[in-house]
């Protein structure tokens, strides 16, 4: 009987390019706290978040692949997003959701803005 082959270890995932302008417009335009990627905050859940304010309980979440089938556009995902955001709200924290197009200069001003005034002084 053969044995089944165990799957290494995956690293850090990479930074989709949605991440990584997310993250170039914050270093450029955003306040004040820094955004932790990949942030797990539901005890005993493997669920992440793309982004975290930890002070100010903020997260954000980027749907990419929206227009493509699966992921966050099929039934059984965006039951799994409700639920994630759902159980995040009652740890106290506030999801935003993005789409691709909606991760603008402005967008990162206003969320800075927002993200300064909940952490305070």
């Amino acid at each position: 009987m053969m044995k089944k082959k165990r799957k290494a270890p995956r690293g850090p995932r990479k930074a989709s390019k949605h991440e990584q302008k997310f993250l170039a417009l914050w270093h450029s335009f955003g306040k004040g706290e820094c955004a932790v990627s990949e942030y797990s905050a539901i005890p005993g859940r493997k669920f992440k978040f793309d982004f975290a304010f930890l002070v100010s309980r903020i997260m954000v979440e980027l749907d990419g692949g929206i227009w493509h089938p699966g992921g966050h556009t099929s039934g059984t995902g965006k039951m799994r997003d409700c639920e994630k955001d759902w159980l995040a709200f009652r740890l106290g924290w506030t999801v935003i959701r993005w789409t691709p197009d909606m991760i603008t200069a402005d967008n990162i001003r206003i969320l800075g803005d927002i993200v300064s005034e909940r952490a305070g002084p």
